[in-house]
């Protein structure tokens, strides 16, 4: 009884991007697109790594396996670690059916690009309605100003594809520029 149910979608980065494919993912008819930056499409592999790599959270060098662990997260419960697996959007790619866009760094140190392309290339070979743009310089907290336009500008573009949001201004010559490299896929705004 919020809003419009007609005109909502789901947008969110890191973590807030895996939920954004978790969203799509086993509710796809409750959004009309998603907006995913530097998701892990699954999340125990992503934990893994990163417990695997030493990681740390925070300026207290704190292990990134004990914060899980407070958490309630334990990487050695196989069991659990297989339920978030099974439960991942990469295992679950013929369910997406609305337009998503995908944003995510070539460098990116807690989210392998390679299952980010991966997830993007299945969904594509589905026929799925999905936008990729990457860009190869950039890690998980992108820092380049250009990023933020593009972020900015794709947004515009997905609530007026899909929303009926006001229509866009053609971008920059250097934006269009920049969209042109870092765009791997397109068929969310076709």
């Amino acid at each position: 009884g919020v809003g419009d149910k007609k005109r909502v979608a789901i947008m969110g980065d890191s973590f807030g991007g895996y939920s954004t494919l978790l969203a799509l993912t086993h509710e796809p008819e409750l959004f009309q697109f998603g907006m995913a930056t530097v998701p892990p499409p699954d999340f125990a592999r992503t934990l893994k790594l990163a417990s695997d790599a030493g990681s740390v959270m925070g300026a207290g060098e704190v292990p990134f396996s004990l914060t899980l662990a407070e958490m309630g997260i334990h990487l050695d419960d196989a069991a659990a670690m297989k339920r978030i697996s099974d439960a991942a959007p990469a295992a679950h790619t013929a369910r997406i059916s609305r337009p998503l866009l995908m944003i995510a760094g070539g460098k990116d140190d807690k989210v392998e690009i390679a299952a980010v392309t991966d997830y993007v290339a299945r969904l594509q070979g589905l026929g799925k309605p999905v936008s990729l743009l990457v860009d190869p310089d950039e890690g998980h907290n992108p820092r380049k100003p250009i990023v933020r336009q593009a972020y900015t500008y794709l947004l515009q573009q997905m609530l007026h594809k899909h929303l009926g949001g006001p229509a866009v201004t053609a971008p920059s010559p250097e934006l269009a520029k920049y969209l042109e490299q870092t765009m791997k896929a397109n068929g969310a705004l076709k």
